[in-house]
C-alpha cells in the first residue's frame, strides 16, 4: 500500500516517529498511531510505500523510584 493510501484508511491523526534516508537514498518514514486502548501502530514507509508494520502496548501508568 502507499501512504496515501493508509492515510486515507486510518485519517491523518498521526505522528511522524521517525524519518530518514536508506543506504540506497530512498526516504524512510515511520508513522504511529495511536488507539483508545493504550496501543500505539507504527507503519514503516520506504519511498512511500508500507513495508512493515507492528503493534505495541503502552505503558500509561509510570512509577517513580523513592530517592535513596
Amino acid at each position: 500500500m502507499s501512504k496515501d493510501q493508509v492515510v486515507t484508511i486510518l485519517g491523518k491523526d498521526y505522528l511522524i516517529a521517525s524519518s530518514s534516508k536508506n543506504d540506497y537514498g530512498k526516504p524512510v518514514e515511520v508513522l504511529a498511531y495511536k488507539s483508545d486502548i493504550n496501543e500505539e501502530y507504527r507503519l514503516k514507509f520506504v519511498n512511500d510505500q508500507l513495508t512493515e508494520w507492528n503493534r505495541e502496548f503502552i505503558n500509561k501508568y509510570i512509577t517513580k523510584h523513592p530517592s535513596p
